[in-house]
C-alpha cells in the first residue's frame, strides 16, 4: 500500500463526511456515519489510529481499508488507485508559483507560532548580521544543507525568523523566486506520532501527489534563480525519543540524497551544539555537502555569536524608545547572551529597562533564571534531587565537573522525564566524545554559572543551609579555584537572603588567592552598597560593624596588596557605615594610599581633611601617627615640600620603641601603619634611617626575610630601595632574592600592584648591575600593568629614574626607548605630577 495514496483516502473520507478537519471527538461521529452507509462497524479507537491520535504505529487491516473505500464510493483499492492516477495525469502540473503559495501559507503559520514564544516581544527584537553572513556563505557554496548551532538561548530561532521575513520582502522587491517552508520540531513530532513518512507528508502539504513531481520541478533549469528552503527549527535529539530521532534523521538523509544534484533545494536546521556534535556522523551519512559556517571552537560546535556591544545598545534603544541607560561593564559579558538578556527584560518588568544596573545584577539574572526554569514547577523536587545526585558523582579532583553517562545511568533512570527537560533547557548537556577505543559520553552543566549556583545549593543543603565552619571546610575542598570563588559568592548572597549576616565572618576562613580575595571583597562591597541604599527589607544596616563584635569581616577588607580601581570602591562602601573612629581611620588611610599611587591629589586632599578631623585620642590607637605620614607625602607630591613631622615621630619610635604589647601584635592595622611609615621615610633621602626602622620592625614585629606574606613583600621592597640608593649591591641582591622567593612561591596569584612593584624592582636590579640592554623589555612589562591599573606614582618614579641615567652610552643608543620615556614623563606631568618629584633625589 502506498502511503501517499492512503493519505488521499483519509482526506476523501473527511470530504465525504463534510468535515474540514478531524479531532478525537469527531471519530465517534465518523463511526456512526460509516456504519449508516456501509453497515460495517469500525471502532472509534481504529479511526483514532487512522488519523494519528493514538501514539502507536498503525497499518490498517484489509477490512478497515475496504470499509473506508466503500464509504467513499469505491469497490476496491485498485479502482481507487486507477481513478486517482488518471485524475492526477489530467490535472495541470503544479507550478513554482502555486508551490510558493502553499509554502508561504504554511510558513506564515509557523512564523506566528515561533514569534509568540519569544522571550522578548518579537517586535522589539533585532536583526542579526551573522545570520545573513552565514546564509550568504551557504548559498555561495556547493553545499545543500547547513546547521545553525549553539546552546539553548543563543537566539538561533529569532535570527532565523528575521532572515525569513527579510527574504520574503526581497522576493517582493526584487522579483526573486525563493520558496521558504518553515517547520518547528513540535510539528514533526505530531507527524511521527501519526506514523507518517516526513517526506510524503511534506509532499501532500505542498499539493504533490507523486514524489517525482517535486523532483522534476526542483531540477528544472528555469528555476535556477529561485531556491526552495526547507527550514526546521529546534531540531534537537532531546526533543524526540531515541528511535524517533534516528528515524527522522534517516528520512532527512534520504531527502538530501534525492536532491543532492539539485541547484534549487536547500535544507536549513537549527539545533543545539550538543545535537550537532553527537549526531554529525549521521548527518554526513547521506551527503558531505554540509555548510557549518565559522565555528570558533570546534570542540563546542558553536557558529552563532553572542550579542556584540552595538547590538546590546540597539536592543536597549528599541525597548527604551531611544533612551540610553548605563550598562555596567561587569554585565556586558552577561548581557551579550540572549538568554540572559531575556531574563534582564523580565526583571525590568517590560518596556522600560532598568535605568541603572550594577555588577550584582548578573547574580540576580542567574537566580531568576533558575527560579523560572527549575524551581517553579511541579517537578522541582525531582529536578533538584537529580542535579544534587549528579554533582555527588561528578569528578571534581581535576577541577572539571562532569560525569560519564555510564556512571550516571542509574541516577538518570530514576528521573528520566526531568533529565530530558534539563537537557532541553540547556541546563545540562550531554556530549559524546567517544573514539574507536573508548566510549565517552559526558554529562556536564550547560553553563559554568549553573554549576556554581547548584554546587553552592548542594553544599548548603548538606549543611542544613547554615553558614558555619563546617561549610567553609567543604568549600575549601573545591579544587577548581574559580568555581570555589563563585560558590562563596552564592553562599554570601544566600546568607543575606536568609538573614545570616552575622555568620559572614566565616567567609574570612576560605582559602583564596590574593586576586580572588580582591574580587570577593569587591563583591561584598557591592552588596553593602545595595543593602544600604535599599529603602526597606534591609538585612545589613549602618550599625553592622558596631554590632559585629569580632570584626573579622571588617579587617578582611584591608591590605595594600589589594590596591586597584575596584578595591577603592569597596572601601568607599565601608565609609557608609557608622564606624568607630579607629576603623574609620583605617579606611581613610587605605583610601589615601590608593590616591597616592594614582597621583589623585584631589581625592588625597579630601581623605586627608577627613583624617585631620578625627580626634587625637583615636590617633593614639595607632603605633605611629599615619596622618602625619600621609600629610608629608601629600605636601611633597602637591607642592614639592618635605615636611619633617612624620620623620621626627618615626625617629622617636626607633630610638625609644615601645615594649611588647599591642604595637607589635600581628594585626592588619599595624601592617598598614608600618608599611606606610617605611615608604614615607624614602622622602627623607636618608636610606640609613629607613633601614634602621626596617630592622627595628624585623626584630620586634615580624621577620620579613623569613615570611612569605604580603607584609614581607613590601618590607623587602623598601629595604631593596634603600640599598639601591646606597649602591649596596650585596644587600640589595639579598632583598631581591627574598622578593623573588615570594614571587615564585605565589606565582600567578600576585595582585597587579605587587606585579608592578616587582617589575620596578627588576629594573633597579638591571640598573645596579649595568644590564642596560634588557631594561626596555622589562619596562614594557612594568608599563603594561602600571598603565592598565593607573599606578601613576610608581610609573613616574621609574620613568624619572631611567631618564636620570641618560648619560650612559648604552642607553642613549636606544633612541626610541628614550623618546618613549620622555613622552611618558611629559604625560604624567600633565596628569598631575609635580616637576620637582624625585628630581633632587641622589641615586
Amino acid at each position: 500500500m502506498l502511503s501517499h495514496h492512503f493519505q488521499l483516502l483519509k482526506k476523501l473520507v473527511l470530504t465525504t463526511s463534510n468535515l474540514k478537519h478531524v479531532s478525537p471527538s469527531d471519530c465517534k461521529v465518523l463511526c456512526e456515519l460509516i456504519f449508516q452507509k456501509t453497515r460495517n462497524r469500525l471502532s472509534e479507537t481504529t479511526l483514532k489510529r487512522v488519523y494519528g491520535f493514538a501514539n502507536s504505529d498503525f497499518k490498517p487491516s484489509q477490512f478497515t481499508l475496504d470499509t473506508l473505500l466503500q464509504y467513499c464510493g469505491y469497490s476496491n483499492w485498485d479502482n481507487f488507485i486507477k481513478d486517482h492516477d488518471s485524475k492526477a495525469e489530467s490535472d495541470k502540473t503544479l507550478s513554482w508559483l502555486t508551490l510558493n503559495e502553499h509554502a508561504y501559507k504554511l510558513t506564515h503559520l509557523s512564523l506566528r507560532a515561533l514569534k509568540g514564544r519569544s522571550g522578548i516581544p518579537y517586535i522589539k527584537t533585532i536583526k542579526r548580521k551573522f545570520i545573513n553572513d552565514h546564509m550568504d556563505g551557504f548559498l555561495a557554496s556547493d553545499d545543500i544543507a547547513t546547521a545553525i548551532m549553539a546552546p539553548s538561548g543563543y537566539g538561533k530561532t529569532i535570527a532565523l525568523l528575521h532572515w525569513i521575513e527579510e527574504r520574503h520582502e526581497l522576493n517582493v522587491l526584487t522579483g526573486r523566486q525563493d520558496i521558504i517552508l518553515l517547520f518547528s520540531t513540535a510539528t514533526l513530532q505530531s507527524v511521527l506520532l501519526g506514523g507518517q513518512d516526513i517526506y510524503v507528508w511534506l509532499l501532500a502539504l505542498l499539493g504533490f501527489d507523486r514524489t517525482d513531481d517535486l523532483v522534476t520541478l526542483l531540477t528544472n533549469k528555469e528555476n535556477d534563480e529561485g531556491k526552495f528552503f526547507l527550514i526546521i527549527d529546534g531540531f534537537d535529539d532531546h526533543a524526540f525519543k531515541a528511535d524517533q530521532f534516528q528515524l527522522i534523521v534517516n528520512q532527512l538523509v534520504d531527502i538530501l540524497s534525492v536532491y543532492e544534484l539539485s541547484n534549487s533545494f536547500r535544507l536549513v536546521l537549527s539545533m543545539t551544539s550538543a545535537t550537532w556534535l553527537n549526531n554529525k556522523h549521521h548527518f554526513y551519512a547521506g551527503t558531505q555537502k554540509w555548510f557549518t559556517g565559522f565555528i570558533s571552537d570546534p570542540e563546542n560546535g558553536i557558529n552563532v555569536p553572542l550579542f556584540y556591544l552595538h547590538e546590546i545598545q540597539e536592543l536597549h534603544n528599541k525597548i527604551n524608545h531611544e533612551q540610553r541607560p548605563f550598562i555596567h561593564p561587569a554585565l556586558i559579558d552577561m548581557m551579550s547572551n540572549p538568554l540572559y538578556y531575556q531574563i534582564y527584560y523580565k526583571l525590568s518588568k517590560g518596556d522600560e529597562l532598568l535605568s541603572h544596573v550594577d555588577a550584582l545584577l548578573k547574580y540576580d539574572m542567574i537566580a531568576a533564571l533558575v527560579l523560572d526554569k527549575i524551581y517553579l514547577d511541579k517537578y522541582a523536587v525531582e529536578r533538584l534531587a537529580l542535579i544534587f545526585e549528579l554533582i555527588q558523582v561528578m569528578s571534581s579532583k581535576t577541577g572539571q565537573y562532569q560525569v560519564n553517562r555510564l556512571n550516571a545511568n542509574a541516577i538518570i533512570n530514576k528521573y528520566p522525564v526531568v533529565y530530558q527537560e534539563l537537557i532541553s533547557l540547556g541546563f545540562l548537556t550531554e556530549l559524546n566524545k567517544s573514539d574507536e577505543l573508548l566510549y565517552n559520553t559526558c554529562i556536564e552543566f550547560g553553563r559554568p554559572e549553573f554549576l556554581d549556583y547548584m554546587l553552592a545549593q548542594k553544599l548548603l543543603s548538606d549543611n542544613n543551609n547554615r553558614l558555619n565552619s563546617n561549610l567553609v571546610v567543604q568549600v575549601n575542598l573545591i579544587s577548581n579555584s574559580d568555581v570555589k570563588l563563585n560558590v562563596i559568592k552564592w553562599i554570601v548572597m544566600y546568607s543575606l537572603k536568609t538573614e545570616q549576616q552575622h555568620s559572614l565572618n566565616y567567609i574570612t576562613k576560605t582559602d583564596l588567592s590574593l586576586n580572588q580575595k580582591v574580587e570577593l571583597i569587591t563583591f561584598i562591597g557591592d552588596i553593602f552598597d545595595r543593602e544600604l541604599a535599599a529603602a526597606d527589607n534591609k538585612v545589613i544596616t549602618r550599625q553592622y560593624f558596631k554590632l559585629n563584635i569580632d570584626n573579622q569581616l571588617f579587617y578582611y577588607f584591608f591590605g595594600l596588596e589589594y590596591i586597584d580601581i575596584t578595591y577603592e570602591k569597596a572601601l568607599l562602601a565601608l565609609l557608609k557605615f557608622d564606624l568607630p573612629n579607629d576603623k574609620k581611620m583605617l579606611v581613610l588611610c587605605s583610601l589615601s594610599i590608593i590616591a597616592i599611587t594614582r597621583l589623585d591629589m584631589k581625592s588625597l586632599e579630601t581623605h586627608l581633611l577627613s583624617l585631620k578631623n578625627i580626634s587625637q585620642i583615636d590617633i593614639f590607637k595607632f603605633p605611629i601617627n599615619p596622618v602625619k605620614s600621609i600629610n608629608t607625602i601629600f605636601n611633597y607630591l602637591k607642592y614639592g615640600i618635605v615636611k619633617k613631622d612624620a620623620f621626627a615621630e618615626i625617629t622617636r619610635f626607633c630610638f625609644d620603641p615601645p615594649g611588647p604589647g599591642e604595637w607589635f601584635n600581628d594585626t592588619v592595622t599595624n601592617d598598614i601603619t608600618y608599611i606606610l611609615a617605611t615608604f614615607t621615610l624614602q622622602l627623607s633621602r636618608n636610606p640609613i634611617k629607613q633601614l634602621r626602622f626596617i630592622n627595628l620592625l624585623k626584630r620586634n614585629y615580624k621577620d620579613f626575610t623569613r615570611q612569605m606574606g604580603s607584609y614581607s613583600f613590601f618590607l623587602n621592597l623598601a629595604a631593596a630601595d634603600a640599598c639601591f640608593i646606597m649602591d649596596d649591591k650585596v644587600k640589595m641582591l639579598a632583598c631581591y632574592r627574598s622578593v623573588l622567593k615570594i614571587y615564585h612561591a605565589r606565582n600567578q596569584v600576585y595582585t597587579p600592584f605587587m606585579r608592578a612593584l616587582f617589575h620596578g624592582l627588576k629594573i633597579k636590579m638591571l640598573l645596579a648591575n649595568h644590564q642596560y640592554e634588557e631594561i626596555d623589555i622589562e619596562f614594557n612589562y612594568f608599563d603594561q600593568i602600571a598603565y592598565a591599573h593607573k599606578f601613576k606614582l610608581s610609573k613616574f618614579y621609574i620613568v624619572t629614574l631611567l631618564l636620570k641615567k641618560s648619560n650612559l652610552v648604552a642607553m642613549i643608543e636606544k633612541g626610541a626607548f628614550y623618546k618613549k620615556l620622555h613622552y611618558e614623563h611629559s604625560r604624567l606631568m600633565i596628569e598631575g605630577a609635580v616637576v620637582e618629584l624625585f628630581e633632587k633625589q641622589e641615586i
